[in-house]
């Protein structure tokens, strides 16, 4: 009981401290013009529809009416969305029952840390679809099931016309929302994916077919201008089609890209594939479909959509953190709720097998896994970011980068 409650003493610190220095640079950051931190929520329906729009448009009409800065409206709102993200993020993780591979994987770098490590990405979109994701599991946990599936096919479509990249995890939200379902085969566990994905693949069908031509992309920046704001980053990239976004990204690619991401996706995912390889399943689950396959394998049938976007996106930074927080969410609700659980005798073998068992040693390890790199948000960029980890950066990559 006093671990668990020391637990929960550190881990609402550190959820703290993250959120004092996000706020903070998030203050900072809103009236920087060299970011997409800002653009990408400027978006709008001023041209006509566009993909990502929609809370742009919500923002600028109410800079209109209120008089008030957009950017200021997109500061108050990152704001909120973060903050809300790290509050139910910090309600779902603390009860857990947490020993050192379930830390390791809590602490990764691609998980909260790395808003604040590569400022790029914090306040950006994905935050709204992590909270979306938390209350959903909220829905089930207060066991609301019936609401839930409710809940998400009337807000997974929303969500898809603020980002709709989201739509290639829907794969995790499945697992969510079907694992207390009674399901026998296969078949039947198709019938209801589809079912509550519907119109979510009806918007994305939509937003896909829509033509956004540059004639309306001028018209949005010429809106823009009228309230002081100018088009830039984000703001265009509204007219580049899937085609262009394949082309840049095989034009420009090169081995060590795919490999620096390859050993950084490794070592970030290893605690928690760690977890996975030893998870057992338990009766709880009435999906028989669920029940019978793999865990590993279920987690990779999950993943596979996301192979396309990372060929089509050039955010591969951002894409490793999104990946990292709906597996891990998935992979804890499944083991918070008793549908499975995790066998620690091997891994407790392994890690005394690689001579982990000294505490100092644990310690060392862990803060080598959790605190001396980050990716760039650009699949380019280095791994390293943090200023004062370069030391021991330079110290891992002479072993592992060269």
């Amino acid at each position: 009981m006093t671990q668990k409650i020391n637990f929960k003493n550190k881990f609402s610190y550190y959820i703290g401290l993250l959120l004092f220095i996000g706020l903070v640079h998030l203050y900072f950051k809103h009236n920087g013009q060299m970011d997409s931190t800002i653009s990408e929520w400027l978006i709008n329906y001023q041209g006509g529809f566009s993909r990502r729009g929609l809370l742009g448009e919500i923002f600028f009409q109410l800079s209109l009416f209120f008089e008030i800065k957009i950017r200021f409206i997109i500061f108050l709102f990152q704001a909120a969305i973060y903050g809300t993200f790290l509050i139910l993020s910090y309600n779902f993780f603390k009860d857990l029952k947490h020993n050192y591979i379930t830390l390791l994987a809590l602490f990764s770098p691609l998980l909260f840390i790395y808003h604040v490590a590569e400022l790029e990405v914090l306040g950006r979109k994905e935050v709204l679809a992590f909270v979306h994701c938390l209350i959903l599991i909220n829905f089930l946990s207060f066991d609301l099931k019936k609401y839930a599936k409710y809940f998400f096919m009337m807000t997974y479509p929303i969500l898809i016309l603020v980002w709709e990249p989201i739509i290639f995890f829907s794969g995790f939200y499945l697992v969510i929302l079907l694992a207390h379902e009674k399901i026998d085969n296969f078949y039947e566990l198709f019938k209801k994916s589809l079912f509550l994905l519907t119109p979510a693949i009806l918007v994305a069908l939509f937003i896909i077919t829509n033509d956004y031509t540059t004639a309306k992309q001028v018209k949005m920046c010429l809106a823009l201008q009228s309230i002081g704001e100018r088009c830039y980053m984000s703001l265009g990239f509204v007219t580049t089609s899937i085609k262009e976004n394949y082309s840049i990204l095989f034009n420009q690619i090169k081995i060590v890209h795919i490999f620096r991401y390859i050993v950084g996706l490794s070592i970030g995912f290893y605690p928690l594939f760690l977890i996975m390889k030893n998870i057992k399943k338990e009766k709880k689950i009435k999906n028989k479909v669920l029940y019978k396959i793999n865990f590993v394998n279920l987690f990779f049938a999950v993943s596979s959509p996301i192979i396309v976007l990372y060929a089509m996106g050039l955010d591969w930074g951002r894409w490793s953190n999104i990946y990292y927080f709906y597996s891990i969410a998935m992979v804890f609700y499944l083991i918070k709720y008793n549908y499975v659980s995790i066998n620690y005798f091997p891994i407790k073998a392994f890690l005394e097998k690689i001579s982990l068992r000294k505490n100092y040693l644990l310690i060392f390890y862990f803060i080598i896994l959790a605190g001396t790199w980050n990716f760039k948000t650009l699949f380019k960029g280095d791994i390293a970011s943090l200023p004062m980890y370069r030391v021991p950066y330079k110290f891992i990559k002479m072993f592992l980068l060269n």
